[in-house]
């Protein structure tokens, strides 16, 4: 039984066993209601190749609350934290003054990234905001210039850096009895060209430490030993990898996440000596990221070019002609899922031919061009002797934004590298131990774990228990009180 008017709603999570659904989670305080984070999940994709819209939060609850959102808090642009935000538009669920909260850098590509589902949506799909809404979804966003405290509506909030990718942070609370609650967020504490690892809870000031976790990162609970390889390691055999087929006179398509993945595998590249091009919204992307660095563990990126060996695929013409060539070179491209973007254009032309090399580096949804590529190399790892079966059938949409198929024969290598911007779950029960030794050895009073398939997070509260009084495992609809 809730006995006071101070709550938590979980609004976001997963709805099926395999995907880890849209962060966002409901606080409200003082008879205000404030969301941190307003993803959309990413599910299977259908018979048509679309993912069917509509799997966002689940904000039923917020009309038996009866109160509209005052605030958004967003600890970093990836979709599943921000994308479902324009949709509180259209469900008008803000108020006139409701102001959406992320660094500089988040709130540059939010714009970009909730215009460019615009741009790709047909009047067939379902993505909960029209280009009104859209306008005044991206009036709403307010500025967090710089880590440390800022007052959000009545809310103290203080923003920490968190290591997942530029300008991403964690959030501090202040509850009204004085308690300190973490909205962790997703977060990393290994270095990525692109950013640094964020900071143990010994090193911050004592006053910082919290008393609760709200939210945490589950994303690789579930997964295999692999997942725990130092990424270090990975990285360095990704680089020895395509070091090897360049001297082999290979064109090593390299794909990624705009949003972070492929700008850090540029940088990558450029240590390495290796030049290469960026493709897609990987190029504007890196530069709204050089632009608006945001704390120390936000890396400077250098300027495009020759001299830094980060060059810029210019057009349509020119991703032609560097894959008509044929002399060996890395291409960085956009999308991760391969169902969309320059990929499809490197797909039809490369996989066909023995001098192409493709490497995924991202998570795969299930269905998506990506992962059934994946999958299609795994059952025939050799092109001689499955010529008739080595074949992929690309799901995708055309200029008009029609849905299509291509069939194309894979000729090409494949091969996967995961190259994680998450800490892994040895890593979350690394955070927790040294959270309750600079603590003092004082447990927490709860932690609301979240964030990750239905296995992961509760492979998470169990780990957890011995870490907080009370361990919940964050399920849709979810109601807490607050102290």
């Amino acid at each position: 039984m809730i006995s006071n008017n101070n709550r938590l709603y979980v609004f976001g999570g997963p709805r099926d066993q395999v995907s880890i659904g849209p962060n966002c989670l409901g606080v409200e305080i003082n008879n205000e209601l404030n969301l941190f984070d307003c993803g959309v999940g990413m599910t299977s994709v259908n018979k048509k190749g679309r993912r069917p819209g509509g799997y966002g939060p689940d904000m039923s609850l917020i009309k038996n609350i009866g109160k509209k959102i005052a605030n958004v808090a967003f600890t970093h642009f990836h979709t599943d934290h921000t994308a479902y935000a324009p949709t509180l538009e259209g469900l008008r669920l803000a108020k006139e003054n409701t102001a959406f909260w992320g660094t500089p850098v988040n709130n540059a590509i939010s714009k970009e990234m909730w215009m460019d589902t615009l741009n790709r949506s047909s009047e067939d799909d379902d993505i909960g905001y029209d280009y009104l809404d859209y306008c005044n979804a991206i009036g709403r966003f307010r500025a967090i210039e710089k880590p440390g405290q800022f007052q959000m509506g009545n809310l103290v909030v203080h923003a920490i850096p968190n290591g997942h990718t530029y300008g991403s942070t964690s959030f501090i609370i202040e509850t009204p009895s004085g308690h300190k609650a973490l909205v962790l967020g997703d977060a990393a504490w290994h270095n990525q060209a692109l950013v640094k690892g964020a900071t143990w809870p010994s090193t911050w000031p004592k006053e910082l430490l919290p008393d609760e976790i709200w939210s945490n990162d589950m994303t690789y609970a579930s997964g295999s030993s692999e997942d725990e390889k130092p990424y270090s390691q990975k990285r360095d055999e990704l680089i020895a990898y395509v070091k090897e087929k360049l001297a082999e006179d290979k064109i090593i398509i390299l794909i990624a996440a705009s949003t972070g993945k492929g700008q850090s595998l540029a940088m990558d590249m450029a240590k390495a000596e290796i030049p290469c091009w960026i493709d897609g919204s990987i190029r504007s992307f890196y530069q709204i990221m050089r632009q608006n660095r945001w704390s120390d563990l936000d890396e400077p990126l250098p300027p495009l070019g020759d001299e830094s060996g980060i060059r810029e695929v210019q057009n349509h013409s020119h991703r032609r002609e560097l894959m008509e060539d044929g002399l060996p070179k890395v291409i960085i491209t956009t999308s991760m899922m391969g169902n969309f973007g320059p990929i499809v254009e490197y797909f039809e032309y490369g996989l066909p031919r023995q001098n192409f090399v493709f490497v995924p580096t991202s998570w795969l949804a299930p269905g998506t061009n990506a992962l059934k590529l994946l999958k299609l190399i795994e059952k025939y790892p050799s092109w001689k002797g499955n010529e008739d079966n080595r074949k992929i059938v690309l799901r995708t949409r055309d200029e008009n934004k029609n849905d299509t198929k291509i069939v194309v024969p894979v000729v090409a290598e494949v091969k996967r590298f995961g190259m994680s911007s998450h800490g892994t779950f040895g890593d979350s029960l690394y955070f927790m131990k040294d959270l309750i030794d600079a603590r003092g050895g004082k447990v927490l009073d709860r932690i609301l774990v979240s964030h990750g398939t239905y296995e992961a997070i509760s492979r998470g509260a169990m780990a957890f228990s011995e870490f907080a009084k009370n361990v919940v495992p964050a399920v849709r609809g979810t109601i807490l009180e607050v102290d």
